[in-house]
């Protein structure tokens, strides 16, 4: 079991409010550095590619589920 430094927040769905924070703090011009930039841009990339993974695994489930369909047809032929 892993633990959560509950002084260290997370962002995930619960708390999408604090990327919102963050990237409030990025674009005021006393915090506006290249490292934030760099995280939310790293932080936009893999929720892209969780998204593509995501959508391969549907297709992957989809087809599948074709097939499974297919078998108990015949099998009820």
């Amino acid at each position: 079991m892993t633990e959560n430094n509950s002084g260290l927040p997370m962002i995930n769905e619960g708390n999408k409010d604090l990327f919102d924070k963050l990237v409030a703090l990025c674009n005021c011009s006393e915090y506006r550095c290249s490292k934030y930039k760099e995280f939310i841009r790293g932080y936009l990339e893999v929720n892209q590619l969780n998204i593509a993974l995501a959508e391969m695994g549907l297709e992957e489930d989809i087809i599948d589920l074709i097939g499974y369909e297919s078998n108990l047809e015949l099998e009820v032929l």
